[in-house]
């Protein structure tokens, strides 16, 4: 729960010595006509927020933007270890929890010795080239065609995977 209400704020020249005395950099410039430091007109200053966790009931402080970003959608206000310790005890409860996959699915790929042969496959396949920009690049990505999570009987298809480079393969997600 927020306990200050202090959120985003426009910054002008009557709310900014507040803003100074709390201890916030403002960013400001020199202006020649008036001699003086100037706050630029239209510029926002992002200010904290103090929040209490619902569960361990300590109080936080971060930025208005970050607390809506965590906070929003979930049910109580929790700190990061309450939250890791409410979900790794039950998982089920987490937002994104998808009683669809298996216990396969939910293993972690780094670790996949089936996975690590597809990729380097991939990689000598394409000669360890981009093949959507033909740049040899030192970080390259074997990237699924069709989707890792949808077509799980083409996982390890060499057909399916394609080498890209790190810049490609995040426009191709």
């Amino acid at each position: 729960m927020i306990t200050s209400t202090h959120t985003n704020v426009q910054l002008n020249g009557t709310n900014k010595s507040y803003y100074q005395a709390l201890g916030y950099s403002l960013p400001t410039y020199f202006c020649p006509v008036h001699k003086k430091e100037k706050v630029k007109r239209g510029t926002f200053l992002e200010v904290q927020v103090a929040w209490v966790c619902d569960c361990c009931k300590k109080e936080y402080r971060t930025m208005y933007k970050n607390y809506m970003q965590c906070h929003e959608s979930a049910d109580k206000a929790r700190c990061m270890r309450c939250w890791n310790d409410a979900y790794s005890a039950n998982p089920s409860l987490h937002p994104n929890y998808n009683p669809e996959l298996t216990a396969e699915d939910r293993k972690p790929r780094k670790f996949d010795s089936k996975e690590k042969q597809w990729r380097k496959s991939v990689y000598i396949r394409d000669n360890y080239t981009c093949q959507d920009c033909f740049i040899k690049e030192n970080a390259l990505n074997a990237h699924h065609v069709k989707e890792y999570s949808r077509y799980p009987e083409l996982r390890y298809a060499l057909e399916n995977g394609l080498t890209l480079c790190v810049p490609c393969s995040m426009r191709a997600k």
